[in-house]
Order: structure tokens, then C-alpha cells, then sequence
């Protein structure tokens, strides 16, 4: 049985610490992760002045509204698929297609109106 070689040896034992390396940074990360969801914030929430209070309340009852609005549109944009260039070209060549398509039915219809108005009723 043949010796294995020292470089073989050292690739088997970097494949060995690379294969178990991962696992021991991302128990570190989850336990940083654990640390800071657990620390309680340092500074502490302080209240506003009364005056502040009372200018608030008529602003948040016309602009709340508004405000809830745009929040929640871009919330809905963010779970948008968004297709990618080449669905967007197929997609903007379908509304072309059909949008030329519809344009010469209606014009067609329009001239068969107006021939039948023109000779037949007139």
C-alpha cells in the first residue's frame, strides 16, 4: 500500500477545515444575531411638547390618510415580479400587435358604416 503524498494529505485536511469552517461562522452569526435582538435600546423614548401634540393632530388627520396610501402602494410595488427586458419587448410587441390589429377592424367597420349610410339609406 502506497504512502499518500504530503500535498495530498494537506488538500484532504484544507477539504476537511473548509467543510466544518462554515458551520462554526454561521453559529457565530446566529449567536451575534440572538446578542442584538436581545439588547434593549439605549436611549429612551421621550415625549412631545403638548403644543407639538396639538399642531400634529389636525395634520395627521388630513395627511394621514394620504400618507397611509403612498406607504402602502410602494409595499405593493415591492412584491411586484418584475418581468425582465426580454418579457418586457414581447409584451410591448403584443399591445402593438393588438392595438394595430383593433385600430384597422374599427377603421374597416367604420368604412362599411359609411358606405352602407352613404349609398344605400341616402
Amino acid at each position: 500500500m502506497a504512502k499518500e503524498s504530503t500535498k495530498v494529505r494537506r488538500i484532504k485536511a484544507t477539504e476537511a477545515e473548509v467543510v466544518k469552517e462554515p458551520k462554526a461562522k454561521k453559529a457565530k452569526k446566529d449567536d451575534l444575531k440572538r446578542k442584538i435582538r436581545l439588547q434593549k435600546p439605549k436611549f429612551k423614548k421621550t415625549e412631545a411638547p403638548q403644543w407639538l401634540k396639538t399642531i400634529g393632530k389636525p395634520f395627521a388627520i388630513v395627511f394621514g390618510p394620504a400618507g397611509r396610501y403612498i406607504k402602502g402602494s410602494f409595499g405593493e410595488l415591492k412584491s411586484v415580479k418584475w418581468p425582465n427586458r426580454k418579457a418586457a419587448w414581447v409584451l410591448t410587441l403584443a399591445v402593438v400587435v393588438f392595438s394595430v390589429f383593433f385600430a384597422a377592424l374599427i377603421l374597416a367597420i367604420d368604412q362599411l358604416f359609411d358606405l352602407v349610410l352613404k349609398n344605400v339609406l341616402l
